[in-house]
């Protein structure tokens, strides 16, 4: 679905968040352009994302775009930079608009013969209007063609050519207004083709990539006072745009003030849908009554916390996230908040710096701020270190008792349930049971299945594959932001073996991660594959971000393993019989069914991301994987089985593995060996 075109109306929050980062870009684009010498042509390619913003978005998204690419080019790069910017809004907006119509080329080509003169005459009167800014331009050109003739006089036989030099810049000056008229309207034809070109190739890799939002459902109501509890569901059911099947059907269920309500459940079982109809969004059909408005992000409202809390920290620093949407004037406890959830004194601390589990942390504050009605926590535990994960359950339960809020946790641990006042378990987008307990056996009744494999005894000796030599990290170093992320730290992996890496947020887990797989290269020490710099061999070393949405990056699960293991996929050809079986073979060792192969991401659980992300990095059959955080969004059977292949592929196929988790449970076999970054390294207990 796309975007109205209208310029009128609210700004969704989808298209303000897009206008942003695109209009960012292409001021970014402009300056580049403008700095670097003979790369003017670039600024042209600063046309293609605002481009895409007009094609996918609404008309008001391109304009505000516009308004904020040029504020940030003028502040930049100054007036130059500010109208390069419009005149790329200009051509942008006009050819994805013409895109999002299904027009072609030749609409394009019309068109910039009547917008060509009207920006003419628009850059005569800027030019006009900026009267010293044109003095100064004009001085500097006059200089350089002063300086371009006085370098042919020192040639022979070239008086001719220097005095046409001299006489062509002053009859240029003299007219200008006719010249920068004439340039302006017959280059934009050809800009506006060579984006259209650009853009055609862009929007054939983006294409698919959906920019529904279901939350922005509530945002689009009648406006009305916010009172999202007590809320009752009656025969809700949700189906995602272009799904075959529903992923909530028949759920009847009520919420009432000042309740600590845990849903659980196994991946894909409509946790996560139903946690968005709980926030607002409409469903397929039933019906879901409240006193008034959800008031998603309101304060008094509902505030939600998702699984990926990277994107929900909007501010610079700490403190600046806590504030972003309050309303003006609007008291808010930070400090005592940030205490609350663990992260006192880090007001000031920038959220680049933060950790997976202190970003989690955070997002747990920002919601706490509003002071909501509703708290929706959508697995916010997932990526916290075990003490972390106590204290903020800790928290969470015991809101309802001290604030008038209800609390609705989903988590796939069982223990998280104990605290709670209810149990909602799913099982297939329906309601199993709700009550305080989980039932005993709901993974087999989920449908998912558990494949035992029976690991072989690894090689023995084996050779050294990794090593590590007092490596630590720290970002920004030598600036008042210098951060030490990674304390020094050494160890050997050898071929076959498998390594635990422990540790609380904020220990360099995540960056120790990275400099593995030869992404970031350490400030200091050594880290080595097959005795050379790791930073050199980047791809030799698998990488499994925490995040997995950011890894898998094609339409279809089948299309996303495939790249991930380096089978082409001809676009005239399509999957193959081979590649099917290659696909069925990868998912089924991370135990997801062949049938989720034609199934679009946007339609995956965070969990079925998590394995599908993984299924693609172990049929690349690498010499090392390295997996950080990947029991995250998993759920109890799910993490077995994720263990129990780990395992097999180290000892089979002589796997080199590093995990990076705060979970051990279900590791022991997959990894004997155990580092803690607090402590010193140790064997598992027997």
């Amino acid at each position: 679905m796309r975007s109205e075109g209208s310029f009128t109306g609210r700004l969704r929050p989808i298209d303000a968040g897009s206008a942003a980062v695109l209009s960012a870009a292409a001021a970014s684009i402009v300056v580049v352009g403008s700095l670097l010498p003979r790369a003017g042509v670039v600024e042209l390619l600063a046309s293609v994302p605002l481009a895409v913003l007009a094609q996918r978005h609404s008309a008001r998204a391109i304009l505000a775009g516009a308004v904020a690419g040029s504020i940030v080019g003028f502040v930049v790069g100054g007036v130059g930079a500010c109208a390069a910017v419009l005149a790329c809004a200009v051509m942008g907006g006009v050819v994805g608009s013409v895109s999002r119509r299904g027009r072609g080329w030749k609409t394009v080509l019309g068109l910039s013969f009547v917008i060509g003169p009207l920006c003419g005459a628009a850059a005569v009167v800027l030019l006009w209007i900026l009267s010293a800014a044109r003095e100064l331009a004009f001085a500097a050109l006059r200089s350089a063609a002063a300086g371009v003739a006085a370098a042919l006089d020192a040639v022979a036989l070239t008086n001719t050519i220097a005095d046409f030099v001299r006489d062509a810049t002053d009859v240029v000056l003299s007219s200008w207004w006719l010249w920068v008229f004439l340039a302006v309207t017959g280059f934009m034809p050809i800009g506006m083709l060579s984006v259209w070109k650009v853009l055609s190739v862009v929007l054939a890799r983006v294409n698919w990539v959906t920019i529904d939002d279901a939350l922005d459902d509530a945002g689009r109501r009648a406006p009305q006072p916010s009172g999202p509890l007590p809320m009752e569901l009656r025969a809700v059911r949700y189906r995602y745009p272009g799904a075959a099947t529903e992923a909530l059907k028949g759920i009847d269920v009520a919420l009432s003030e000042r309740e600590f309500v845990v849903i659980t459940g196994a991946n894909g079982s409509g946790k996560s849908t139903l946690v968005r109809v709980l926030a607002g969004a409409e469903p397929t059909a039933g019906e879901v009554i409240r006193p008034g408005a959800p008031g998603l992000g309101e304060v008094g409202g509902t505030a939600l916390i998702t699984q990926r809390p990277e994107t929900q920290a909007l501010g610079m620093t700490v403190g600046e996230d806590l504030d972003w949407g309050l309303p003006a004037g609007f008291a808010a406890d930070k400090a005592g908040v940030l205490s609350a959830v663990g992260l006192a004194g880090m007001q000031e601390r920038a959220t680049t710096s933060l950790s997976g589990g202190e970003l989690q942390r955070l997002a747990v504050a920002a919601a706490l701020v509003r002071r909501p009605a509703l708290l929706i926590s959508d697995e916010s535990t997932a990526m916290v270190d075990a003490d972390g994960r106590a204290a903020l359950l800790q928290l969470l339960a015991d809101l309802p008792r001290s604030f008038p809020v209800t609390v609705v946790h989903v988590s796939h641990s069982e223990t998280e349930s104990d605290r709670a006042d209810r149990v909602i378990h799913l099982v297939g987008g329906r309601i199993a049971s709700d009550g305080r307990s989980v039932p005993t056996g709901h993974a087999e009744a989920s449908g998912a299945r558990l494949v035992r494999r029976e690991p072989a005894p690894a090689p023995s000796p084996s050779p050294k594959v990794l090593e590590l030599r007092e490596v630590a990290h720290t970002y920004a170093p030598g600036t008042p932001w210098a951060h030490e992320a990674l304390r020094p730290v050494s160890f050997d992996l050898h071929e076959g073996e498998g390594l635990l890496i422990t540790g609380g947020n904020g220990s360099g887990k995540s960056t120790l991660a990275w400099i593995l797989a030869g992404l970031i290269r350490p400030e200091r020490g050594a880290c080595t594959l097959d005795g050379a710099p790791m930073q050199d061999q980047v791809g030799l070393v698998a990488l499994a971000f925490q995040h997995s949405r950011l890894q898998v990056q094609r339409p279809t699960v089948a299309l996303d393993i495939l790249a991930a293991a380096g089978r082409h996929v001809s676009r005239r050809v399509g999957v193959t019989p081979d590649d099917s079986t290659f696909v069925a073979a990868a998912l089924d060792a991370v135990g997801l069914p062949p049938t989720l192969a034609s199934r679009s991401i946007e339609e995956l659980s965070g969990g079925q991301l998590r394995r599908v992300a993984l299924a693609g990095l172990i049929s690349a059959k690498p010499r090392v994987l390295v997996l950080d955080e990947p029991f995250a969004g998993l759920d109890p059977l799910s993490r077995q089985q994720l263990g129990e292949t780990l395992a097999s592929l180290r000892a089979r196929d002589g796997l080199s593995l590093v995990v990076i988790s705060h979970d051990l449970d279900g590791l022991e076999t997959a990894c004997p060996r155990h580092l803690d970054l607090d402590q010193r390294p140790r064997e598992w207990a027997a």
